[in-house]
C-alpha cells in the first residue's frame, strides 16, 4: 500500500485508522440526524400547537398545517423512509351527462398542467 510507505507505518496501521475515521465520521452523521429528528419534532408540535390555538378564521391556519406537513416530510427523509419513486394515478370523472363530462375533463387536465 502506497500511503503505508510514504507515511511510514505499515499497511494493518492504515487500514486501522481507516475504519476508525469511517467509525467517527459514522456516529457523527448519525448523531446529526438525531438532533435534527429532535428539533423537527419540536417545531412539529409547536406548529400544531398554534394551529389549534389560532382562532377558526384566522388566515395563518394553513401555513401552521403546512410547517408540521413539512416537518413530518424531512424527519422521513432524514430517516431514509421518503417514497423512492413516484407514482402516476389516473382517474376519470364523470356524472353521465356527456356536455359536462367533457368540461371536467378539460378543467382536470388544465389543473393537473399548471406547475
Amino acid at each position: 500500500m502506497e500511503i503505508a510507505s510514504v507515511v511510514g507505518v505499515s499497511r494493518d496501521t492504515v487500514v486501522d485508522d481507516y475504519h476508525r475515521l469511517v467509525e467517527v465520521a459514522r456516529d457523527s452523521v448519525l448523531g446529526n440526524v438525531a438532533e435534527s429528528v429532535a428539533r423537527l419534532r419540536h417545531l412539529h408540535r409547536s406548529a400544531l400547537d398554534a394551529f389549534e390555538a389560532t382562532a377558526i378564521s384566522s388566515l395563518n391556519r394553513s401555513a401552521y398545517l403546512s410547517v408540521a406537513r413539512q416537518c413530518v416530510m424531512y424527519e422521513a427523509k432524514l430517516l431514509g423512509q421518503e417514497p423512492r419513486q413516484r407514482v402516476e394515478v389516473a382517474a376519470t370523472l364523470h356524472n353521465g351527462d356527456l356536455d359536462i363530462d367533457a368540461e371536467i375533463d378539460r378543467i382536470f387536465a388544465q389543473r393537473l398542467a399548471r406547475p
